[in-house]
């Protein structure tokens, strides 16, 4: 689980540096497997389990920015 946060916290970084280099295609990549990630994280574990990862939560509209 905690692998998955921080594949979703590491996204933005990531993606801003695709677009920096014209990466656009890498940047769409990484946009989709993020959203993947976050359905998984969201089906797969409960409320209590996610609770422990309230960065989440704020942090995964600054992904959807990207959409």
């Amino acid at each position: 689980m905690g692998s998955r946060v921080k594949y979703l916290v590491d996204t933005p970084e990531l993606i801003w540096g695709c677009l920096d280099a014209a990466r656009h295609l890498d940047a769409c990549r990484r946009y989709l497997r993020a959203e993947v990630v976050h359905e998984h994280l969201r089906a797969g574990f409960g409320p209590a389990a996610l609770a422990r990862f309230p960065l989440l939560r704020h942090h995964w509209p600054t992904v959807t920015k990207f959409k």
